[in-house]
Order: structure tokens, then C-alpha cells, then sequence
């Protein structure tokens, strides 16, 4: 049953010690990366031309790295993660997610990812996606719908995700559930 009142996500903790951490394909932030970068010197190249004052192109620079940081390089940087009370599921520094053990019912193989890439919710389902790519997705069932913060509010009773490494995932995260 879906229970609609608001859980609030676990606070976030600044550092949390991982028992082990899980990678996922990074190809499509070094896409976005190549085409915002083409689209941002673009725009600083027609404002330098249009605006002699360098403030502007100061500013389109400074906002151009602030977007490549957030999100060109900073999902590089992250895995998602398996703690002794919970899992971690990360996409870049604006995209965390923590679930107590306690709270998921099921890990599983899952069929080719049916939403989009990056932090997806749907429309129609209580699903997120956080996915790179459509092979080696994993399935979070929670045991109840709850609504989280870092996608919109989204309320979810179901993650989807990728790792590298699918079946070291689930078996990981099966030593923590009582499945």
C-alpha cells in the first residue's frame, strides 16, 4: 500500500563511511560536458563581440564553470555507496540519496532501463531512475512509497539504477536486507 504522507529522506551526512562503493557509467556527462561546453564558448564568443565590456564575459565564464562543475564533472567523481545502515545512491554533488536498510524490501536485476538518463522521475509511476545507461540496471523496491528531497520531492517506491557491477551490487545489498 502507498502510504502519500511526507518521509523525509535521512539527513545527509557530510562524510559517511562506505563498506563499498559502486561505479556507474560516466559517457554521458563527458557528452554533456563536450556539448555545453560548445553551446558556452558560443555564447561567450557572441558576447565578446557584441559587448566590448569584459564584465559580460566574465559572467558567462564564471557560469560556465559553475555548470561544468555541478554537472559535467562532479558525476564523475561519485559512486553509489553500501554502509553498514544504509545505501547511497549518488549522481553528482546535487543527487544523493540515502535509504536505511530497514526501508528496502527487495534488490534485483532489472530489464533495459525504461526511463531517461540522469535522475529521471516518472510521470505515471512512483519510480526514479538514476541512470547512465540501459544495461546493468538494478531495481530498489522500497517497502513503502516515500518522497524525496534531491528529486523535486518525487514520491517513489521504486529506484532504478546502473552500477558496473550489477550482481557484486545486489549481493551486497542482499548481506543488509532480510530477502
Amino acid at each position: 500500500m502507498m502510504n502519500n504522507h511526507f518521509k523525509p529522506e535521512n539527513s545527509y551526512h557530510l562524510v559517511t563511511h562506505m563498506e563499498d562503493e559502486f561505479d556507474y557509467e560516466h559517457i554521458l556527462f563527458f557528452i554533456r560536458s563536450v556539448y555545453i561546453s560548445v553551446l558556452f564558448i558560443s555564447i561567450i564568443a557572441i558576447v565578446a563581440i557584441s559587448f566590448p565590456d569584459m564584465l559580460y564575459v566574465g559572467l558567462f565564464i564564471v557560469l560556465y564553470i559553475i555548470y561544468l562543475i555541478m554537472f559535467g564533472i562532479s558525476p564523475i567523481l561519485t559512486r553509489h555507496g553500501i554502509s553498514d545502515d544504509r545505501m547511497v545512491l549518488r549522481q553528482g554533488f546535487l543527487f544523493k540519496i540515502e535509504i536505511p536498510w530497514d526501508d528496502i524490501l527487495k534488490v534485483e536485476r532489472a530489464d533495459a532501463l525504461s526511463l531517461g538518463y540522469g535522475v529521471t522521475p516518472s510521470l505515471r509511476k512512483p519510480i526514479i531512475s538514476m541512470a547512465t545507461s540501459k544495461s546493468n540496471s538494478v531495481k530498489i523496491k522500497l517497502k513503502e512509497a516515500r518522497r524525496f528531497k534531491s528529486v523535486m520531492g518525487k514520491l517513489a517506491d521504486e529506484i532504478m539504477i546502473d552500477v558496473n557491477e550489477p550482481d557484486r551490487f545486489i549481493e551486497k545489498a542482499m548481506e543488509h536486507t532480510s530477502q
